[in-house]
């Protein structure tokens, strides 16, 4: 029986699946559960998951004037962290094109970036001037900035990363006191993980490495020093995503033709107001925004984060 890979406990299988929302292969991939800790991995990822990021992934756009299309649908993001944190030095990991740092910026933040795709990397630097790091191993940056930030956060893209805990220690331990970490990613524990099972579109197999709940934050956030401050499946992105949801199932059993694709993404997408009044509940949404806060005198708690394996 395979352990889990952050605390060793006994694990059982959860579901079989193959890659449903870009079809790179029909490789069946699977997902185990943790019984100690409660943590989703994925137990057999491929030795290289570059050709599951298809070039249509990133849409990078030709300017920032382009981009600025987009930032109104993002202000909620801005917002909700503005809540935790006002003002000061800030790093995203994985943004992708930046839309939210963009954002961060027009709010007055110092933004930094840590993003695997040159093309990302480039259009951050070149169009944003932001100081962006090119690297897949966003705990190697981390470990040797001498930075302290006021927030680190992770959009959407802590669930892609390889033994995402080291990434949470090493940026922990670059929080300057008083700093926060925001973590977004869809919950294991959603209504829909429950009725769609293996073909959830966010289980999004084989890049999703990990399911991360709420509960396992908490105790992570308990033995690393740092307050589990906010959570939520409330907010305007997690509601968002239950309606993004039904659209992509939806849009999945059709065939691969635009017609198709279009009428079935708007039908998914009715069909998923029908479930509003239960989804929008507290805790079974589709994704949740968690925010950790450090203490704000350094070394206020115990001790230095944790690195299991």
């Amino acid at each position: 029986m395979q352990a889990c890979p952050y605390c060793a406990g006994e694990t059982r299988d959860l579901l079989s699946a193959p890659d449903i929302n870009r079809r790179v292969s029909n490789t069946v991939f699977h997902l185990r559960h943790c019984h100690e800790c409660g943590l989703n991995f994925l137990a057999d990822p491929p030795a290289d998951l570059g050709p599951y990021y298809t070039s249509d992934y990133h849409h990078v756009p030709k300017d920032r004037a382009e981009l600025e299309e987009y930032l109104p649908m993002q202000r909620f993001r801005i917002d909700l962290l503005r809540q935790f944190c006002s003002a000061g030095k800030l790093l995203e990991i994985g943004p992708s094109i930046g839309q939210f740092c963009a954002s961060a910026q027009d709010a007055g933040f110092t933004v930094h970036a840590i993003e695997m795709d040159a093309a990302c990397v480039s259009f951050l630097r070149e169009k944003l001037g932001i100081t962006a790091y090119h690297s897949d191993d966003p705990t190697g940056v981390l470990r040797k900035l001498s930075v302290r930030f006021d927030a680190i956060c992770f959009w959407h893209s802590l669930e892609h990363l390889p033994k995402f805990w080291e990434v949470l220690c090493a940026a922990r331990a670059c929080l300057a006191p008083g700093g926060v970490i925001l973590i977004a990613a869809p919950n294991p524990e959603a209504f829909q993980a429950r009725v769609m099972g293996a073909s959830w579109p966010h289980h999004d197999l084989p890049r999703h490495l990990f399911g991360i709940s709420i509960p396992w934050l908490r105790r992570w956030a308990a033995e690393n020093d740092i307050e589990l401050a906010f959570a939520t499946t409330r907010d305007a992105g997690s509601i968002f995503g239950n309606r993004f949801s039904w659209a992509m199932k939806f849009q999945g059993l059709a065939p691969r033709n635009a017609l198709a694709q279009r009428l079935s993404w708007r039908l998914g997408t009715l069909f998923g107001r029908l479930w509003k009044p239960l989804e929008d509940r507290e805790g079974l949404g589709a994704c949740y925004t968690a925010i950790l806060r450090a203490p704000a005198q350094a070394g206020s708690l115990s001790s230095r984060p944790v690195e299991k394996h």
